[in-house]
């Protein structure tokens, strides 16, 4: 098994690589910020209730950034 590798840069590349291959949100974060649209939404509706387990909702941003690149 490898091993993964550390770099100091590793953000750096990553955001080089989506580039690359045209992630679209790369260019929509340059003129939308998910955060603030993702804090509206979360303030704005519910949570589900945690008392009886399951599993974790998926993070607000996450939803809304896989929401905003499939249309």
């Amino acid at each position: 098994m490898m091993k993964p590798r550390i770099s100091l840069f590793a953000e750096h590349e990553r955001e080089d690589r989506r580039t690359k291959i045209g992630d679209p949100l790369v260019g929509m974060s340059k003129h939308m910020d998910f955060e603030a649209l993702a804090a509206g939404i979360y303030a704005a509706t519910p949570s589900p209730s945690r008392a009886k387990g399951g599993r974790p909702p998926y993070p607000t941003v996450l939803m809304v950034k896989i929401w905003c690149s499939s249309s």
